[in-house]
């Protein structure tokens, strides 16, 4: 790579950088910059005849990998894996009411039985009609199925691990 590339492109990769960053707290806008360099540097031979917007598009591709390598990273040594609603959907249809074999996400189906009960009787109800028993739902079933899920998902992510019955609540006290 040599300096001519660099002052050339030194504009793109920091507007790249600073797009890609998003407030992140996990790294720096400068982890990402030397991470799209690093990538010119090892890919020179390839990337030297590119134009500017080949380069911005390879900047991009630099910078999202770098970015989803690093939250990946941080989420699995920190233990705060971060659940999607498309994973917990997944987790359903496969995993938890099936039997253990091959390929059952083993994690993923302890976490959402775990927080599985901890939902309403109707989320609960409706989750199991249409991820377990695959049924037909009507559009408030679909609905309720839906909010469910957020619900899930919310509580996986967040760590609301207890429901809380505010009348047993008021009993105790």
């Amino acid at each position: 790579m040599t300096t001519e590339f660099y002052e050339l492109h030194a504009e793109t990769v920091q507007r790249v950088a600073k797009n890609q960053h998003k407030q992140s707290t996990i790294f720096e806008v400068d982890d990402i910059e030397q991470a799209i360099w690093l990538f010119f540097a090892e890919n020179w031979s390839t990337i030297r005849g590119y134009d500017e917007a080949g380069i911005k598009t390879l900047a991009g591709k630099a910078a999202v990998k770098f970015c989803k390598e690093q939250r990946n990273d941080f989420m699995y040594f920190t233990g705060a894996f971060v659940y999607t609603p498309d994973m917990v959907e997944r987790i359903l249809e496969e995993s938890v009411w099936v039997d253990l074999g091959p390929g059952v996400d083993v994690e993923g189906r302890v976490d959402v039985q775990d927080r599985f009960g901890q939902l309403k009787d109707s989320y609960q109800q409706n989750l199991y009609l249409k991820y377990g028993a695959k049924e037909d739902l009507t559009d408030a079933q679909r609905k309720s199925a839906e909010r469910g899920l957020n619900d899930l998902t919310h509580r996986l992510n967040t760590g609301r691990f207890e429901r809380v019955d505010l009348v047993e609540a008021a009993n105790e006290v």
